[in-house]
Formats: structure tokens, sequence, C-alpha cells
């Protein structure tokens, strides 16, 4: 008996499965032996919800599968009024030999869920309810189905089962010889963490493993995900009513990201009416949020709005009203308040909120917590969660730490977070799938060993290679510690330069890769993996491969790219295009979805593949700050055949025109492959002549472009730049260099008027040419055969035309500070 209670005491302990109100006496109970089992799967006759008879019938198939797996018995599954009466049973759900043992399960808490055996039968349940929203409808997420969550303790603890990911194949069941537990076991487990949801068909796991690994449903709060104002005032309505919408310079706006004019009365009734609307169907809360990229309304009344400047100040107040108003007419209702934005900060004129307020936390951290421990809110905290998506700075490649995780659900339970939104999930379950099933069990008890359940992932996810996978997700998970500085990861999600795609050309995401995934490390993984794939195969590493292939050629892309900044080789350059190449064609070949419009990744078996993103965001790296830009955008077939290097370029005066490509990081618009524009470079004792040769540009077109160069000359730098319809040329000096600026790029100030001029020639033959004639004189210089000068020269307009390519830009400031060579023939 002593042995068997360790047996069991080391089963639990691997499992990872929190015990509470556990009592073992005795002998254990045989469910399945050598000689098969009495045993039978008994489901009750009456559940007044449909939607959740249904689900218990596909759990109660589930544990007859499971159990067939693990021991090759088949159990019968039955309604209680066709159960055999001398057989011992596993109930499942609210049966009426359940309520004859005396127990209630209508007044269990949500999400609470019990394991007990009594009289040699095993009772399986926990609170099953469907009242909220559409009850009708056969979805989970509408449900809580504790009784579902009890089943899979049981398979997980007792019968060697783990729920890696969605669908059958997601379910691993290790073979035993016989499945056993203790006769007088008893279990009890009241979730802290009583939602943690999603919303996005693709981020969804399928019922088995979001309710096995603590993903629960909220089936009694609408959220929308974040912003509840754009659902009660539609972007369609502007036409009709400009005035519910933002003043901004003088003008009514419909931005892509709507923003409203919050003292319109009729605006502030429809945010209630829109609470209403989804509460009077039955949910018991519902979110409200303004919109993001929160831009404020700059009419009168919203300046003199409840006589505060803060525009997050008067959100906070407009929000207590509604939630005061919502009090009185429908008591017992409560709403879910977004802290973020302008609102991350608490209110400044009040600290207490109405009983049926909860606050959502965005982010959620130490110290956004700390923020609001002088504040009464009497329904607590959730949390919004930016632990995955490909918004992140890592976009496509693995971003959290098991530390980081565990420390982050330690937070939760600390402070008592009663919900968690995640604001994507599960487009890698290849090289995160241990962290997403970790985490999950962390939910449950942050004090599980973490350790103990990436071995057990590992074992029943990849079986013989479970030591080299092992090995693999450890050294994984020591490089996700490498990070950038503290404080550099808090990021306003809100800003709508962001919203808008308007962000820096982000080299911190380039040195995140290089510094978390150096050559050496990427090898060893490389290895691991192959070695896993020779003893091993199926769906899981099949992803697997697809997403450390794209990590590879997208880290060797950034390796490439330093060495080309340092050396500015053609060596160099033509290895960076073949990398960017390689790169290219792995995601080409990868599936998309059919008639899909923008093209679409396609799912692989059960697995969303990359969270089946638009082809663009992949090629791109992700969204948000997520994007690569430069050098992942470049148009390698169009630098290939016209043979450009736009890097360390040499331009010899009377030489033939060299093209101009596009400046900046962004993806290179068709105008400057449809109306290339090449520089040709003339000289003589008194001018230095830039001739811009533009193709399929009419004078006309031409007239209002900017042309603009560099010259340099043994440490000093000009600038000159002017447009054809004016005549004349600006004249800059620089005065401080990218370096002296802090990478804010080079500063110039302008100088005197010169002879500077840019004239336009007519057109001939499709081709019309811009001169930009500077004087010697204005540079103090006495030129020479064989002078080497410092030359940049650009095309701003229609396109963004450049000669010499900037490496190291940060942002639309750094175009002039690299230049080329000049030399004067």
């Amino acid at each position: 008996m002593a042995g068997q209670l360790v047996r069991c005491i080391m089963r639990w302990r691997i499992l990872g499965i929190l015990l509470l109100a556990i009592t073992i006496e005795g002998a254990e109970l045989e469910v399945v032996g050598r000689g098969g089992s009495r045993y039978q799967v008994v489901l009750p006759d009456q559940v007044k919800n449909k939607a959740v008879d249904y689900y218990l019938q596909l759990t109660g198939k589930l544990v007859v599968k499971c159990l067939h797996q693990a021991s090759g018995t088949t159990l019968p599954l039955v309604r209680e009024s066709d159960m055999e009466p001398d057989r011992p049973s596993i109930f499942i759900g609210h049966t009426e030999a359940l309520r004859k043992n005396g127990i209630k399960p209508e007044l269990l808490k949500a999400w609470e869920h019990r394991i007990e055996v009594r009289n040699g039968n095993i009772y399986l349940y926990g609170r099953d309810e469907g009242n909220w929203g559409m009850n009708s409808s056969p979805d989970y997420h509408q449900l809580l189905l504790g009784s579902v969550k009890a089943v899979t303790v049981f398979l997980e603890q007792f019968a060697g089962t783990a729920f890696l990911y969605r669908g059958d194949t997601g379910i691993s069941v290790l073979p035993q010889e016989q499945i056993r537990i203790p006769e007088s076991y008893s279990y009890r487990k009241v979730p802290v963490i009583q939602f943690c949801t999603t919303l996005g068909g693709d981020r969804e796991q399928g019922i088995f493993y979001e309710i096995a690994n603590n993903l629960f449903p909220g089936p009694w709060y609408f959220t929308y995900g974040g912003h509840s104002h754009p659902s009660a005032v539609p972007k369609k309505f502007f036409a009709a009513h400009p005035e519910y919408f933002a003043l901004v310079k003088g003008k009514r706006v419909n931005l892509s990201q709507p923003q409203y004019c919050l003292s319109n009365p009729e605006v502030q009734s429809r945010i209630y009416r829109e609470m209403l609307r989804h509460l009077d169907k039955g949910y018991q809360m519902v979110q409200l949020a303004q919109s993001d990229g929160f831009v404020a309304c700059e009419c009168k009344p919203c300046r003199n709005l409840y006589g505060v400047k803060d525009y997050g100040e008067k959100l906070w107040i407009l929000h207590r009203r509604l939630a005061e108003r919502l009090l009185r007419e429908r008591p017992g209702k409560q709403v879910c308040i977004l802290a973020y934005g302008p609102t991350l900060k608490p209110p400044e004129t009040f600290r207490a909120f109405p009983e049926n307020v909860m606050i959502e936390l965005a982010p959620c951290d130490e110290e956004v917590i700390a923020l609001w421990k002088d504040y009464r809110v009497p329904g607590g905290f959730t949390a919004y969660l930016y632990n995955w998506g490909w918004y992140q700075l890592e976009g496509f490649m693995p971003k959290m730490s098991l530390e980081a995780l565990a420390e982050q659900v330690e937070s939760f339970h600390r402070h008592n977070i009663h919900g968690l939104y995640r604001c994507g999930f599960g487009e890698l379950f290849g090289l995160e799938g241990p962290s997403y099933y970790i985490w999950g069990k962390l939910l449950e008890n942050p004090a599980y060993d973490r350790d103990l359940l990436l071995k057990r992932y590992c074992r029943h996810a990849f079986g013989l290679a479970a030591p080299e996978m092992e090995e693999f997700y450890r050294l994984l998970n020591e490089r996700l510690k490498f990070d950038l500085p503290p404080g550099s990861r808090r990021v306003e999600w809100y800003r709508p330069e962001l919203l808008n795609n308007q962000t820096p050309a982000l080299i911190e995401t380039m040195r995140l890769m290089a510094m978390r995934y150096p050559a050496e490390v990427i090898g060893r993984m490389d290895e691991l993996l192959t070695r896993a794939e020779k003893r091993n195969s199926g769906e899981l590493l099949s992803l697997l491969r697809r997403e450390f292939d794209y990590l590879k050629l997208t880290v060797k892309v950034t390796e490439v790219f330093d060495r080309l900044r340092q050396s500015k080789s053609g060596a160099d350059f033509q290895e960076m295009l073949t990398t960017l190449n390689a790169r290219n064609r792995f995601i080409a070949q990868l599936p998309r979805r059919s008639g899909v419009k923008p093209p679409q990744i396609a799912p692989l078996g059960v697995f969303s593949l990359f969270g089946c993103p638009p082809v663009d965001h992949l090629e791109n790296g992700g969204r948000l700050l997520g994007r690569l830009r430069a050098p992942f955008n470049w148009d390698v077939d169009w630098l290939s055949a016209n043979r450009i290097q736009p890097v360390n370029r040499v331009l010899k005066t009377g030489a033939a025109p060299q093209l101009l490509v596009q400046a900046g990081f962004d993806v290179m618009k068709d105008v400057i492959k449809q109306q290339p524009i090449w520089l040709e470079c003339r000289w003589d004792s008194r001018n230095l002549s830039l001739i811009f040769r533009c193709r399929n540009l009419s004078p006309e077109q031409l007239a209002g472009e900017e042309f603009q160069t560099i010259i340099g000359y043994r440490g000093k730098r000009w600038w000159f730049a002017g447009r054809p319809r004016r005549g004349i040329a600006s004249f800059f000096e620089r005065e401080k260099t990218n370096l002296e600026t802090g990478g804010d790029g080079d500063r110039y100030r302008q100088l005197p008027q010169t002879t500077a001029s840019v004239t336009l020639s007519g057109s001939k033959n499709g081709e019309t040419s811009v001169t930009l004639k500077l004087p010697w004189s204005a540079l103090g210089l006495e030129p020479f055969s064989g002078m080497r000068l410092e030359l940049n020269a650009a095309c701003f307009g229609r396109g963004h035309y450049i000669w010499e390519y900037n490496l190291d830009q940060k942002s639309y400031r750094n175009f002039k500070d690299q230049t080329g060579t000049l030399i004067l023939e």
C-alpha cells in the first residue's frame, strides 16, 4: 500500500495537477486492468441546455477513446436510464446518481470542477450552464462546462493523457497496463483565473485543448476584444451624422480608427444602448472602451467636457457615469472598463467605482497594477495580454521565456486578477507549443514544476525524439532571456501612427534577432531538430520544421545585412540578394487559402500555420512593431535584372547614367519601376551638373517634384534642393552629423541664396531631363580631374527616389546621411 501511495503522489506531481481536499485511504480501484474493465461511462438523461448536452456527449466519447488508447479496453457509453445497475460507473455531469449522493452541482462556482470516488463509482462533474447570449448555439465559448474540465483532469491524472493542440491528433495518450484511482479520492478546484479568452477563428484551439489547459471561455462576458465605441457608432454613420465624429483641425473626420465627439449626447446614448444590447440578450457583463488610436475631438463642448483638460480623465468620467446609469437601470449587471491608451493612468477626479464595475488593464504588469493600489474597484481586475501575436517586435518568431511567463502568472495570482484576454495566441504551435502548454498549466497553479511539465510535453509530443526536443526547447528558452534594455518593451499600442504603419525602420528587431540567434545557436537547433526528425515524424514536427526554417532564413537575412552594413562590398551584396531570394522562395511555397484576396496562408492540417496571416504580413515579418521592412522588402528580381548595387556606388562624370532606387525602408512603389529615373553627372570649371533623366514623366508632371543632391568634400557637406517650376535651388551646409544628433540624421543650416538652378528640358522619346546645376564657387572648391566627391541625389514627389541607399536608417530623417562617390573625369 505504501508503494501504491508513493506511485500516486509521484504521478500527480509529474502531471502537474493541483490537488485540493484530497483523501487517500485504503486500496485503489482498478478502472481498467489486464483483464479489461467492468466500468461503464454514464451520461445524464436530462440536460436542459441542448448545447451542454452536445458537449457532454463529446466528452463521454473522449473518455471511452482515451481509455481505449491507454489500455486497449473499450468501455460502454450509455445514458443513465440505460446503465447496468450492477456495474461500477464513471458518471459525467449532473446525473441523478450525483444528486442522490447529496451533491447540488448548480451551486458550484464558475468553472469549479470536482472528482469524487464513492462506493466504487467515479463522479466527474462541475458547473455546467449555458444561459448567456446565444444559449441554443452548439458553441462551447457560450457555455460553462465544468464537467468537461473534471474529465480532462481525470484523463491527465490517471489515464496518461495530454492535450497538446487542437483536434484528435493533438490528444496524446500513453499506454498503461492498468488504470487505477484511490477508492476514497476527492478533488475540488475553483480556478482563480475564471476566464482566458480570445477572438478570431485561427486563434481558437478547440474545446478540449482550451479547457484542459485552463483557457476557459467567459460565456457570461461580452467582449469586443478591445473597443466598444466603434460598434456603438459605426463608421457608416459619418455620411448622415458627421457631428457624431471628432473635430480635428477644424473638420469632422472619419479616420481609419473612428474617433468621436464624446460631448455629443447622441454619441453617449448610443454607447450606452450598445451596452444594453448585449446585456439584455442575457450576458452578465459587457466591455466598455474607447476607440483604438484615440484622437481627441477639438470642438468647444469636448474641450470643456466635465471641466477637465485631460481627455483620459474625460473618458473615465464618461464611462463611470454610464456604469452608474447601468447600476440603476440594470441592477445585477456588470461593465468591464478598459484601462488603455489615454485611460491607462487611473482617474484623478475620483478613486471609487460603482459596485458593478471591473477594470481591464492593458497592459497588465507590476508597474500598472501599482497605479491602482489606492482605488476601490468592487468587481476587481482583468488583464488584456500582449504575450503573443505577430504585431510584437518578434513578429512570427518566439516571444516569451518560460521564466517570464511564470513571473507573469505569479503576478496574476498575487493580485487576484480574475480573467484574461489574449490579444494573439497560437500562431507558432511548433516553436511555442510548450510555452502555451506550460503557461496554461501555470494559470491553475504557478507553483507547478516547469521542468517536469516540459518533460511531459516532449514525451507526449515527440516520443522517442523527446530528448532531442527537450534540449531544443531548453536552448530556445535560454535565448529568449536575451532582450532589449529594460523599458524599451513598453509600447503605447494605441498610437495612431503605429496603427497606420507609420513606424521607423525598427532596427531593434534585427538587433534582437542578432542577439538571440547567433549562427552557432541556429546551427545547434537545426542539428537537434534534424536528429529528432530521424527518430520520429508527424504533423507537429512537420509544423515545427516550417516555423524553424522561417526563423532560420529570417535570421540569416539579418546576419548578412549586418555584414553588408559594415563592408558595403559587392560580394556581401550578392549574398544579401541570394539570402533574400531563399527566404522569398520559402514563403512562396507555403500553402495558401484558395480564392482569398489578398493572399492568405492556409492551415497545415489541424494547425493555423503562422496563424494563417496575409502573405504580405509573413513576407514583412509581421504587422505594427513586427514589420521588418528593408532589406526584407527589397525587390530582388528588379535589383538583379538592372544590376544595381544601391550601396557604395561610384559614378564617374561622363559615364553611363545609373538608376535611382526606392528611398527609405518601405516596399518599393510601382512608380519607381514604371517611371524610372537615371542619374548622370557632368562638370566644367564653373559648375557641377547633375542630370536626372526621367522616363514616362512629362515636364508638367516633373515641374512640382523636388530634386536634391548632397555634395561632400574633406569633412564638409552641402545640400541643394529645388523644384523645376521655381528654377532655383535652396542651399544648405551641414552643421551636425548623424552621430552628433544621436541618430536623428545629419542637420543642416540654410545659407544665402546661390546661383544654383533647377531646369527642365523638353520631352523626347518619352524621356524628360531635369538638370540641377551647382556653382563650384558656392562650395568654395576648385575642381580638378580625378577629384573624388561624396555624392547622393534624390527626387521626392510621386515616388521617393534615391541614388545611394542608406543601410543604417532608422527614420525618414536619415535619408541625407549616406553618400556614394563621384569621380570627376
